[in-house]
């Protein structure tokens, strides 16, 4: 059984294109978060919120010429 230094070593001399490099590193961001991570953070809530009347009184309170 090898140890992890030598399959880091192994997999940084290891010669790759950018699609597989791309897939490695897709790989160990989900084996770093976790897939239950990632699909609780793609599929989160955005809160629906409405923006804020201004005031009466207040800058923008009223309608131009008002």
């Amino acid at each position: 059984m090898r140890s992890i230094g030598d399959n880091i070593d192994q997999a940084l001399s290891a010669e790759m294109n950018r699609a597989e490099f791309l897939k490695a590193c897709g790989v160990i961001l989900l084996a770093a978060v976790g897939i239950s991570g990632v699909v609780k953070a793609l599929t989160a809530a955005q809160p629906k919120s409405s923006p804020a009347k201004p005031k009466a009184g207040a800058y923008g309170g009223r309608a131009f010429g008002e």
